[in-house]
């Protein structure tokens, strides 16, 4: 038998003018009624009272007083009197003067409410078929509802809602937007009077009835009848005063609260249970979650698992309890142990209660993180606020695990496509074994690839991307190399072996997609790979990618080291020696000699690639390079080192008596025409032309070539366009006594005007040097005809000391005498700025 109070007696043949109910602990709030001009104040207290009759005062208002309600915090009286509410200070000692008065009538009923969280008053007035509600005294806000009867206004505390009577119904609207949504509370008979005691509506009937009904879930809990009652006001939480005109009664919750709490739950009715529980500080933290854990069990067996879960939400994170409601979920050693369910749920029941725990799940997940996320920030800051003890850390990370590899299996039964999102996570924890156990039985390669990749297994990784992409019937995820140079992008220096090891399967299928392994320019990890370590793997294991990798090396990222240039000039000249064997089987002996760069396919690539590389290039060993290319038929590659090695005279005779190349002869000249070679350089193409060298001093025995006819107009030319750069007395010298004047002429006439223009040049320069040194002379005459006059008395511009017999000199710019060391200092310092 559940009874929400327990009906004592207080008073009896009570009738006083003014009188006070007081307790030995001072109390909150006291609130007052009125009937027929006899005022009682009660005190909220839940146990003894004692009567004294303090003071009256005589004509507190004029007409009688019909409803008053005191905040004894803020020291207020409110009275309502002929239709019109006014607020008095609650003052003893001044006899309650009056502070304000409320402009509206006729006023039927009011309630008042002090919000102790912003120390602000509400009051409620019903006028006129509406109620108006206010805000320290300002209408801040105004609800407007029609109702038939007079109402009896009283305030929800914590809901931010107004009940009123009207009729036989109790009805709450919300004072603001965000309160929740009007209900009503229906009694038996038309109401009286009530309070609000939660969770309980306590109403006053006629003839005394009292009705005791639920709010959250109306219904009727108690009824008795108390004889003539018609006052009805709050004590304390819990106790409820019930007067008349002779006697009064305390209906107290609060000594049967523990049989009436364990009453409700034998019966079911766990939402009452928990309100009372919470409401009194009777029971215990832990008697409070005991209960809630009943009611969730209590739930699930009802098939209401997303209330369940919502009631464990409410407990906090105590996982346990929640996941064991489903053992199955539970690791294998722990579901031996677990007590097993009620009974066995069918597939979609199961499938619907999973869902409502991953949601729980989800959100105990999100708590846990974020705590030990601030425990770690508190400290590395080395701050108090947020950091959690040794075993609150432990037991938060353990949670946290049993959480993810639960949340893990609830996904992958309800919802698939959140598994690789949670495992993730910077922060997921699931247990490694547990989770790759529970994935590959699912048959999610993809999301084992996951798991393996969040967690650094590389080689796992590595293993399941190399094995799935060479089935034949492979999913689409892991078709071709793609993922796995993805992945060996993503590792550095640390698992190189690892790298060397999986990228050989992918250089065997695609050579230029293997080659991005190393050469990624969204990597930062393969830039910084050891280039040498990478050289040696590519010489030994794929050959093929070993020229692209060092071209990206040397023209992306600017490496300068010899090893890599002379390793690269090395394959180049292999790969031209290997195209070229093939390449001159196809051509008769007496072929014209076909220009480097211009054969066609790989050779001519090749060898424009090979030329570009040796003409840019200055960290290699050209001796080194000429070596290599033998003594086959590589004319201009040959040049090129030659000029390199400063054997010009061969280099020229490749250009002018192989190749026939005059203008690249030229071109060469120019280049390596310096202070060094001087004039030199040209007159040794000059000798080229009028007396052409045999091929063979060229290193050449591939094949005998002829030694080509002079070509003095070839030699007059170049005479006559660099008669500036060569020596014209020993060009002019060696040309055949044969040679025509008139094809002399051009080069005559070169000759003189270069030497016109070296005499102009050479007279200019004297002048200048002329000038030079008579302004210089001028300047020295001047300073030597000044006169300066040294005395003991004579002092240093500088230090300010005496100068004696010191060394000293004279600023040209102020005429100051100081020491020569403080002169240089200052110059010193001044340069130093």
């Amino acid at each position: 038998m559940f009874d929400a109070y327990s009906i004592g007696e207080v008073g009896r043949s009570l009738k006083v003018e003014l009188c006070s109910i007081r307790s030995q602990k001072t109390s909150q709030d006291v609130l007052a009624s009125c009937k027929e001009g006899h005022l009682l104040i009660f005190g909220r207290t839940a146990s003894r009272f004692r009567f004294d009759f303090k003071h009256m005062r005589r004509n507190f208002e004029r007409k009688p007083v019909v409803e008053m309600a005191i905040v004894e915090t803020m020291q207020l009286l409110f009275c309502m009197s002929d239709q019109q509410l006014s607020v008095h200070q609650f003052d003893t000692d001044t006899m309650y003067p009056l502070i304000a008065q409320l402009k509206l009538k006729p006023i039927h009923t009011f309630a008042v409410h002090q919000n102790t969280d912003d120390a602000s008053v509400k009051v409620a007035v019903a006028v006129k078929r509406r109620i108006h509600v206010f805000k320290d005294c300002k209408c801040t806000t105004r609800a407007v509802m029609s109702f038939l009867d007079t109402p009896i206004i009283t305030y929800l505390e914590d809901r931010a809602m107004i009940g009123f009577a009207a009729g036989k119904n109790f009805v709450t609207v919300p004072v603001d937007a965000e309160a929740k949504t009007r209900k009503d509370v229906r009694f038996s008979e038309a109401l009286l009077n009530l309070v609000w005691d939660p969770p309980f509506v306590v109403g006053l009937l006629p003839k005394g009835l009292v009705e005791i009904r639920t709010y959250d879930s109306p219904q009727l809990i108690q009824s008795f009848t108390l004889k003539q009652a018609h006052l009805l006001t709050n004590a304390v939480p819990g106790c409820v005063v019930v007067g008349s005109l002779c006697d009064i009664w305390m209906l107290d919750c609060h000594e049967n609260l523990r049989n009436n709490v364990s009453s409700l739950i034998k019966d079911a009715r766990y939402p009452l249970a928990i309100q009372l529980a919470d409401q009194f500080a009777i029971f215990t933290d832990d008697q409070k979650k005991e209960i809630k854990r009943q009611y969730a069990t209590y739930l699930f067996s009802t098939a209401e698992y997303d209330e369940c879960y919502a009631v464990f939400s409410d407990i906090g994170s105590d996982i346990g309890p929640a996941i064991q409601l489903i053992p199955e979920l539970l690791p294998p050693k722990v579901q031996q142990l677990s007590p097993s369910p009620q009974k066995e749920l069918p597939e979609n029941e199961k499938k619907r209660a999973i869902q409502a725990l991953s949601v729980y799940l989800a959100k105990v997940r999100t708590d846990l993180a974020r705590s030990l996320e601030q425990h770690q920030q508190a400290k590395h800051m080395n701050v108090p606020e947020g950091r959690l003890s040794k075993e609150e850390h432990e037991a938060a990370k353990a949670n946290l695990q049993i959480v993810d590899t639960t949340l893990l299996k609830c996904y992958i039964r309800t919802k698939p496509m959140m598994v690789d999102s949670l495992l993730r996570l910077r922060d997921n924890a699931c247990w490694f074994p547990d989770a790759e156990d529970i994935i590959k039985k699912s048959g999610r390669n993809s999301s084992l690839f996951v798991l393996y990749e969040t967690r650094r297994k590389h080689e796992m990784a590595l293993e399941l991307l190399k094995g799935e992409s060479l089935r034949p019937d492979c999913d689409a995820y892991f078709a071709g190399p793609y993922k796995t140079v993805e992945y060996l992008q993503t590792l550095g220096n640390n698992e190189i072996d690892l790298i060397f090891k999986y990228s050989k399967w992918v250089l065997d299928a695609d050579v230029e997609e293997g080659l991005a392994i190393f050469t990624s320019p969204d990597s930062d990890l393969a830039s910084n790979l050891d280039r040498e370590k990478v050289v040696d793997f590519l010489q030994k294991d794929c050959v093929a990618a070993l020229i692209p990798y060092l071209e990206h090396i040397i023209s992306a990222w600017g490496e300068q080291r010899p090893k890599f240039h002379e390793c690269l000039a090395e394959h180049y000249v292999a790969k031209v020696k290997s195209l070229h064997k093939d390449y001159v089987h196809a051509f008769p002996d007496d072929e014209t000699i076909i220009r480097a760069g211009t054969e066609d396919g790989e050779l001519g690539e090749y060898r424009r690639k090979l030329l570009k590389f040796l003409e840019n290039s200055r960290s290699y060993s050209p001796q080194t390079v000429l070596v290599q290319l033998s003594n086959q038929a590589f004319y201009e590659e040959r040049a090129l080192m030659l000029g390199r090695l400063g054997q010009h005279e061969q280099a020229l005779t490749i250009y002018t008596s192989i190749l026939h190349d005059y203008e690249a002869a030229e071109k060469y000249c120019a280049l390596h025409y310096n202070q060094k070679t001087g004039p030199q350089i040209y007159l040794q193409l000059f000798e080229a032309f009028v007396s052409p060298k045999d091929p063979q001093i060229a290193g050449l025995s591939e094949r005998q070539i002829p030694i080509p006819e002079p070509n003095v107009k070839q030699a007059i030319r170049i005479l006559s366009r660099h008669a500036d750069k060569i020596d014209t007395v020993a060009a002019l010298r060696i040309i055949p006594d044969s040679t025509p004047l008139q094809l002399l002429s051009m080069a005559i006439s070169a000759v003189i005007q270069a030497t016109h223009d070296e005499a102009t040049k050479s007279s200019i320069r004297r002048r200048m040097c002329e000038c030079a040194r008579a302004v210089t002379e001028e300047k020295l005459r001047k300073v030597a005809g000044l006169k300066v006059d040294v005395n003991n008395m004579t002092e240093c511009a500088l230090c300010n000391k005496k100068i004696g017999n010191s060394a000293l000199v004279r600023d040209p710019q102020s005429q100051n005498l100081m020491h020569v060391f403080c002169y240089e200092n200052s110059i010193e310092a001044a340069t130093m700025q």
